[in-house]
């Protein structure tokens, strides 16, 4: 007899602003070897200026069907950490939470003003996260921005799990690297 399980269980990839589309980048390559071994999740991939709320919607309707709790899980490169934010704007309306997020080398887009993003050099998640975890090089512009988490009306800042020292490594192959796909193989598998 097969064991019910209490929640679905969703993997969500996040990826970059400038990551061509038509090409595999270290992120979609780590989402294709989750949802190879996850068959019994949803594991999807996004573009980081997706339809939200439409996503959201989705998890709450297959959340209402199975009458299951979601189990969410979220990695997200570079500008995805925008859709991250909005994401769980949107969970958080149906009462959901980001059970686990893996940024890597987050950097945000301010909605009305992005030019200022080259000047913003923090990153204020929602409170509708359970654990954060980030990696991030201050090597070459784009730079990672810090991480601070909302904990009941005040902000909490997050320490990186991982800083690169190597000089070599730049944002724009962050997604590429070995400690990021470690750790999320480890954390949503």
């Amino acid at each position: 007899m097969k064991r019910k399980r209490e929640h679905d269980y969703w993997n969500i990839f996040i990826g970059g602003l400038l990551q061509d589309e038509y090409e595999p980048h270290g992120i979609f390559r780590l989402y294709d070897k989750v949802h190879s071994v996850c068959r019994n999740s949803y594991t999807e991939f996004h573009t980081w200026n997706e339809n939200w709320f439409s996503l959201a919607r989705k998890i709450y309707l297959i959340s209402k069907l199975h009458k299951k709790e979601p189990y969410i899980n979220v990695c997200a490169y570079s500008w995805g950490s925008w859709g991250l934010i909005q994401l769980c704007k949107h969970i958080g309306r149906f009462g959901f939470q980001v059970k686990t997020a893996i940024l890597s080398d987050p950097v945000f887009k301010l909605k009305f003003f992005p030019a200022l993003t080259l000047f913003s050099q923090n990153i204020y998640l929602p409170e509708n996260i359970e654990e954060v975890y980030y990696l991030k090089q201050e090597n070459k512009w784009p730079k990672g921005h810090n991480i601070y988490q909302t904990r009941l009306h005040d902000y909490e800042y997050i320490e990186p799990y991982f800083k690169v020292s190597d000089t070599k490594i730049v944002h724009e192959n962050m997604d590429e690297l070995e400690e990021f796909h470690k750790l999320v193989l480890e954390k949503f598998i």
